[in-house]
């Protein structure tokens, strides 16, 4: 097998398995009653009352992403109201960085529900 394709083999087995370790991390969070926390421009505050869809991001897709664990994401200069997101672990997909890491960003599986979001402040830069 060519050494180019062995290496990303190997390097595809350990994002897997760095996924399956934070979705098993991300359970444990749960468990302690840690949830993910996705910040929001407050331009958009009214919209959360009918809950939170997909947008644009800088992966070019459009998704949900937060944060679990770590700080939320902010915007130099901006206030962001954040958002506790309570759905089910199983709703969220990690992501891993360069380097098979998972650094505490989730991307959500499908709309979430008003009911599931709570906001708990505001914070800025």
């Amino acid at each position: 097998m060519e050494k180019s394709r062995e290496s990303d083999i190997v390097s595809h087995r350990e994002m897997l398995s760095e996924i399956e370790d934070a979705k098993d991390h991300i359970r444990e969070m749960y468990e302690r009653g840690i949830f993910p926390i996705v910040s929001v421009s407050p331009k958009y505050e009214s919209y959360l009352k009918k809950g939170l869809k997909k947008s644009s991001c800088w992966l070019g897709k459009n998704i949900i992403a937060g944060t679990i664990g770590r700080e939320p994401y902010l915007v130099k200069e901006e206030k962001r109201i954040l958002v506790k997101v309570k759905v089910p672990p199983d709703r969220l997909e990690p992501r891993v960085t360069k380097g098979n890491k998972f650094n505490g960003v989730v991307v959500f599986r499908g709309p979430i529900d008003p009911e599931d979001l709570e906001i708990i402040g505001v914070k800025s830069e």
